[in-house]
């Protein structure tokens, strides 16, 4: 695999006046953190509550060119605790996949004995990981090894604090993180895979899928209902991770506005651009994933685009 790890480039105006710097703007921001319902009757809100502010500053997880590895073993279904290794309470692999439509990049996900929820990319693998720890302390940094690379021992990039986690039997969850892939900006080079990852089906072009990570007090069973009460969604994990606390990861297919982008070049990097409707380059073989800044109490939102080389 081939990584692209650019340093800042200069804000420059685009065509439509407003400036875009893709590693360090974010297009969507501000995802509800609390409050949420897994009552059928209350589902969790789709995705046009968040996507508001097109020009609010953030932060880029990554930038990279997908493998061009052909191995595509994937599992479908849901993944369940310590599925994949023992030395985790939970370990699941998933990505965002069908044949005729495109795909994403693999992501993996996994809980230790000590509460503790991690979160990467395959692109971003041995670079940097969002955590998310049983002390509360939400941090998006670098890996050791890549702070080690980088001689560098600060390896924070971005710390915020999550939200609180509401009472048991309420029908309410704390939202950690939405990550959003839209439909018409998946890949279509060939796709990486591992055994035992959980393949999500794409939205409707024109929509998005939404890959959501909480904490509850509730049982499995209150979680398992309310997302059967969401058309087109499905519950990959239930998994226990503190005291009377348990994690969840669950899909949704939502609306969504897409909004191009483009790179322009800078820094000696060439330019990228990332279009629903590309005409040259359908099989998008760069991928890049932005991040909103969370404040306390907050979740994080990602998104992630496929796109190409721009001539231009």
């Amino acid at each position: 695999m081939v990584q692209r790890h650019p340093r800042r480039p200069r804000l420059q105006p685009s065509a439509r006046g407003r400036a875009v710097d893709l590693h360090w703007r974010t297009l969507i921001i501000r995802a509800g953190s609390t409050g949420t319902r897994f009552n059928p009757l209350s589902p969790a809100p789709r995705h046009g509550s968040v996507q508001q502010d097109l020009s609010a500053a953030g932060g880029a997880l990554g930038f990279y060119s997908l493998g061009r590895a052909a191995d595509k073993r994937y599992s479908l279904g849901r993944i369940g605790p310590s599925s994949l290794m023992s030395k985790n309470l939970a370990d699941l692999r998933f990505v965002i996949h069908a044949q005729d439509i495109g795909h994403s990049s693999p992501w993996r996900l996994w809980m230790t004995p000590k509460g503790n929820i991690y979160l990467a990319s395959s692109g971003m693998a041995g670079i940097a990981k969002v955590s998310f720890h049983q002390s509360g302390i939400s941090r998006y940094a670098f890996t050791k090894q890549q702070a080690s690379a980088r001689n560098d021992e600060n390896r924070l990039m971005h710390r915020w604090m999550e939200p609180t986690v509401p009472a048991r039997n309420t029908g309410q969850f704390a939202r950690l993180a939405w990550l959003a892939f839209p439909t018409d900006y998946l890949s279509r080079n060939p796709s990486e895979g591992k055994a035992k990852t959980a393949r999500i089906p794409p939205a409707e072009p024109g929509r998005a899928t939404l890959v959501e990570i909480g904490l509850t007090r509730d049982i499995e069973a209150t979680v398992a209902l309310g997302t059967q009460a969401i058309t087109a969604a499905g519950l990959l994990l239930y998994s226990p991770i503190r005291r009377q606390t348990s994690a969840f990861v669950r899909w949704q297919h939502s609306d969504w506005q897409n909004s191009d982008l483009r790179m322009p070049s800078s820094h000696g990097l060439k330019a990228y651009r990332f279009l629903a409707n590309e005409p040259y380059h359908p099989e998008r073989p760069f991928r890049i994933i932005t991040k909103n800044h969370p404040t306390d109490g907050e979740a994080l939102l990602i998104t992630e685009l496929g796109g190409c080389q721009d001539a231009a």
